[in-house]
């Protein structure tokens, strides 16, 4: 998803057709060569950190991890109807 976005916003400001080589950037290769380092790099830093937030963005997604909690109890909890019981 990253390679596609990056390709189509190199697109949109026009300077993939800058590129020496236009054609390269149209194979699903490429789209693969740019997004395997990234995943790479996005994993080492949930590595790097624990998989937590780190500190500036833990305030500013305070809500939402709010979110994730209550979410996360919904499911722990289930809905409450006892076990057998047919809707």
């Amino acid at each position: 998803m990253f390679a596609n976005a990056l390709f189509a916003f190199l697109e949109d400001r026009g300077w993939l057709a800058k590129m020496p080589c236009e054609g390269v950037f149209k194979t699903p290769y490429l789209n693969e060569a740019v997004g395997y380092p990234v995943a790479a790099v996005g994993f080492y830093t949930q590595l790097r950190y624990g998989f937590t937030l780190p500190f500036p963005l833990n305030l500013i997604l305070l809500p939402l991890t709010i979110v994730q909690w209550l979410i996360e109890y919904q499911i722990v909890m289930g809905s409450g109807a006892p076990i057998g019981a047919v809707g």
